[in-house]
């Protein structure tokens, strides 16, 4: 069974690899062409980091241990964690879509 929750770890996961194919706003156009000293490039450089922790850390990061958890000492079987396992997934598909039309004049 851990097998196959890793395979569906890696389908869950894969539509990532094709965001190329997709137009975008590129978020560090908005503080790399502009001084990096001002507040605006500070809060842009801030927003890029808090969102790769929760991407990286907090998303992928429980995603993967979900799927090497033995099935009967889950984490995923709790109440708690389902709540956050959906807030945390929705607010960063929210962020995702919502950068991606977001351009500084």
């Amino acid at each position: 069974p851990t097998g196959f929750r890793i395979v569906l770890l890696f389908v869950a996961t894969s539509p990532w690899l094709f965001r190329g194919r997709f137009p975008y706003n590129s978020f560090s156009q908005n503080y790399v062409k502009n001084d990096p000293w001002t507040i605006t490039s500070i809060m842009y450089r801030m927003k890029k980091y808090q969102y790769l922790l929760y991407k990286h850390f907090l998303l992928h990061g429980l995603n993967i241990s979900v799927a090497i958890t033995p099935t009967h000492r889950s984490l995923a079987t709790t109440n708690y964690f389902r709540l956050y396992w959906m807030g945390l997934n929705c607010a960063y598909t929210m962020e995702f879509f919502l950068q991606s039309l977001v351009k500084k004049g």
